[in-house]
């Protein structure tokens, strides 16, 4: 039974995003601008955007007036950064800014996936918490970054979230939403955006009831999605002959296929980078009451949380089996993890039902932990 005062909390939710939204400040906007940018990979970007932004040449990226083939990756967030420095300047944080802007949108989209199947406005509110609070998914080349990887996840979210939406039968349009997300991560990291794919093909087989008309409709969004893809491609190596076989070796077969600059780790890698720091406290909530939470949900719930493990489980497995292996590369699995993390602290309220202070305090306490550290680091930035 929920609590009088939660139900009136949540008949009030522009004041409780504006709580939301001071809350966000500290973890992604707090001190952007320090430390300064540093060598790899952000001073390689920035100068690739104010290239761009001198230049005017929005299709070859280029590096000390030559077209970049170390860096290999579509110019989706090189765009944005030109952009930024041509409305606010040249400073650390400008350039950090699409990074941090992509953060806060793949809060929503966690946000939005947690309201289709968890009414109550406040797990929305602690899914976002959760996230923003995993050290592993705002530090060391992540979202407070001017990289790739902040950029890449909230396009990976979204098309993961409007993806199941289409294929739990609500409309059309959400199909062309995921496509949508799907191009836009491929021009900000290349396939890598593409790993999630065994898990949304699956989710298709086992919960899609096909009509022919929806055949037509998967055609011409595979049309679409190979066109501006292709396009794009197409374009850059006839602009810069060379640049496909360069993409070959360095997103694609070079980086899966053999460790690049000495990049290498055992298989189960990015698993103990979770558990031993990138999740912080939140990796004790998932393990200990994940189980029970997803015991507790109603079998449309269940049926969600199957797609968002096997959503982690298709990524995970493809960038351990990879054999280059770099911290950052598991950063679009955190918000799946939240999703999964406030199924277990929906739990611990669940076994306190005969004293709810108890369930809430404990809660309460969790935030707090994982909380105050994100502020203390962002606080005083080495």
């Amino acid at each position: 039974m929920k609590q009088r005062w939660l139900v009136g909390l949540c008949d009030i939710p522009i004041l409780g995003w504006m709580f939301v939204g001071l809350l966000l400040y500290f973890p992604l906007f707090h001190q952007l601008g320090t430390p300064v940018i540093r060598l790899f990979d952000e001073s390689r970007l920035v100068k690739n955007a104010t290239e761009m932004l001198a230049s005017g040449n929005l299709l070859v990226v280029t590096f000390d007036g030559k077209p970049d083939l170390w860096s290999t990756k579509p110019p989706l967030l090189i765009w944005f950064q030109a952009l930024f420095i041509a409305i606010f300047g040249r400073h650390d944080w400008v350039v950090r800014l699409p990074s941090v802007l992509s953060a806060l949108a793949t809060c929503w989209a966690v946000s939005c996936a947690i309201k289709a199947h968890f009414t109550n406005i406040w797990w929305r509110v602690l899914g976002v918490l959760v996230l923003v609070t995993m050290p592993g998914f705002l530090f060391f080349h992540a979202v407070r970054y001017a990289e790739y990887d902040a950029l890449l996840t909230c396009c990976t979210t979204w098309a993961g979230v409007t993806w199941w939406r289409y294929v739990s039968g609500e409309g059309r349009k959400h199909l062309f939403w995921a496509v949508g997300w799907l191009i836009a991560g491929v021009l900000a990291k290349s396939i890598a955006a593409l790993l999630f794919l065994p898990a949304m093909f699956v989710a298709l087989l086992l919960h899609f009831r096909v009509r022919k008309t929806d055949i037509i409709w998967w055609f011409a969004a595979v049309f679409v999605f190979v066109l501006v893809v292709g396009g794009y491609y197409a374009a850059r190596e006839w602009a810069n002959s060379g640049y496909l076989a360069a993409v070959l070796v360095n997103d694609i077969g070079g980086r899966f296929g053999t460790a690049l600059d000495g990049h290498t780790a055992e298989f189960s890698y990015y698993f103990w980078q979770l558990w031993h720091s990138e999740m912080g406290v939140w990796a004790w909530v998932l393990v200990l009451f994940f189980p029970l939470g997803f015991f507790f949900s109603t079998t449309r719930q269940r049926l969600f949380l199957l797609y968002v493990v096997g959503m982690m489980v298709s990524f995970g497995l493809i960038i351990s089996a990879a054999q280059t292996k770099l911290a950052w590369y598991n950063l679009p699995l955190f918000p799946w993890l939240a999703i999964c993390v406030v199924v277990g602290l929906q739990a611990i309220l669940r076994l306190s039902t005969k004293a709810a202070w108890v369930g809430i305090s404990g809660i309460f306490l969790c935030v707090a932990f994982a909380y105050i550290p994100v502020v203390q680091r962002v606080s005083t930035p080495k």
